[in-house]
């Protein structure tokens, strides 16, 4: 079941992620000079730390430490899984439904991320209960 506030959490929450990963790309970039490649593997990881943290703990309310290893592991899986599917629905959409690249980059950020709403609700930050 999708609720709305929540998803809106989570949408709001992979902006600043997504925010935070370019502001330090170009201060990396322009002000500290490192190169491009170095600074968008620091940025992306900063950004990752960010959507993490973001999504533990306001998107989806989880409090609990004692199973954080678990979801920082399940959530980087995911998070390299969708990378993957996210170009492969790229490349379908250019590929094989002639759609422009912007438009096909555009849809398959948004299935993902749907995707992947799902994925952290219902497997990384299920809400467990104490036994």
């Amino acid at each position: 079941m999708l609720n709305s506030y929540q998803f809106s959490r989570y949408i709001i929450s992979g902006i600043i992620a997504a925010s935070a990963n370019l502001l330090v790309y170009g201060l990396l970039l322009y002000r500290v000079h490192v190169w491009y490649t170095t600074a968008a593997a620091i940025s992306f990881c900063i950004g990752v730390a960010v959507s993490f943290s973001l999504h533990k703990y306001w998107t989806f309310k989880q409090r609990s430490l004692e199973k954080i290893h678990f979801e920082i592991i399940l959530f980087l899986v995911i998070a390299a899984a969708n990378g993957f599917i996210n170009i492969f629905l790229l490349f379908l959409g250019v590929q094989e439904l002639r759609l422009g690249t912007f438009i096909a980059n555009v849809l398959s950020n948004g299935m993902v991320a749907l995707w992947s709403y799902f994925i952290y609700k219902h497997v990384t930050f299920i809400k467990r209960e104490k036994a």
